[in-house]
């Protein structure tokens, strides 16, 4: 299917059909949406969060080898409502915070002067453990192993009864839904150490660390400036009820404030989740844009909370 879907797609660009595709959408723009970089094989693990830098630089320059402009999300905010967008323009933006973005995705886009929107979700920034259900998730897809015993973990008598299988996604999934539930941050990285011994894979502190979300004291150090810094909640947990989702975004901004150089006034949805119930909820926060995972254009009749962006993702083709 994928085969055939290039065929066609490397047609229609040979009949023309891009050119007339550019003209209907000239008055249309592209936000990319990046989460974290690859330090190892992350990228084959979950190509739709991770990309290596090789990647991202070859199409970044690509892109601007053909004449696109990069320009800021406030800046795109504008254009949409001075009904001035232009199909040359795209917006970069970053998901989560993952530590491995600061070693050479942010540098290179300052180098380049190209501006992007951060999203940085404040729970885990405190945290100097990786994210467990990622690291968890990960060391499951590594291993060899095909059973682990778990019932010294003090989980729920179905989990705990039952041999893990790290290859049966809902075995594995039920298994860290329940480790979060029970145990505290620090107290998951010991749970996460025993697996890994468990399941014989030995990750790196460098591969780790592109499961761990950055600390803010070192946000703070540096001098970003062309990286602005925006809302992504502090749980990163949109299915709180409203008026727990509202502290949980004060939170956020509070956090952020000390590091942020602009108003704390974008928002991104966590995993692309919401529902328009949410809008006046961030209306009264006074958030002016809220970015989704909904794969589309921004035109003028783009709602500012439910602004559509193309996820990046290792496997997509480069046409």
């Amino acid at each position: 299917m994928q085969k055939f879907k290039l065929i066609i797609l490397y047609s229609m660009r040979a009949i023309g059909c891009f050119y007339i595709f550019k003209l209907i959408n000239m008055k249309k723009s592209l936000i990319l949406c990046y989460h974290g970089i690859s330090l190892k094989d992350e990228h084959q693990f979950r190509p739709a969060t991770f990309v290596t830098i090789e990647r991202l630089k070859h199409r970044i320059r690509k892109l601007k080898k053909k004449n696109y402009c990069f320009i800021s999300l406030e800046q795109l905010h504008k254009n949409m409502k001075k009904n001035t967008l232009s199909n040359k323009d795209i917006v970069i933006t970053i998901d989560d915070g993952f530590t491995s973005i600061f070693d050479d995705m942010i540098p290179f886009l300052e180098k380049q002067k190209i501006p992007n929107t951060l999203y940085i979700t404040t729970m885990n920034s405190k945290n100097e453990n990786s994210i467990f259900r990622l690291m968890a998730s990960y060391i499951f897809w590594k291993t060899d192993t095909k059973k682990v015993e778990v019932a010294d973990l003090k989980l729920s008598k179905e989990i705990s009864q039952n041999t893990l299988k790290p290859k049966d996604r809902e075995n594995y999934w039920n298994f860290i839904q329940e480790v979060e539930k029970i145990y505290l941050p620090a107290e998951r990285n010991e749970v996460y150490l025993k697996l890994q011994k468990r399941l014989n894979v030995h990750i790196s502190p460098c591969t780790e660390k592109s499961f761990s979300i950055i600390d803010l004291k070192r946000v703070k150090k540096m001098d970003l400036n062309y990286t602005d810094i925006q809302l992504h909640t502090h749980t990163h947990d949109m299915s709180l009820p409203l008026s727990e989702l509202e502290e949980d975004i004060l939170k956020n901004k509070a956090y952020l404030e000390p590091v942020a150089k602009s108003r704390l006034e974008h928002f991104c949805y966590p995993s692309g989740q919401y529902s328009k119930s949410h809008f006046p909820l961030l209306r009264k926060l006074g958030i002016k844009t809220a970015t989704t995972c909904e794969l589309g254009l921004v035109s003028n009749d783009t709602l500012d909370l439910e602004i559509p962006r193309l996820v990046i993702n290792s496997n997509m083709p480069e046409i």
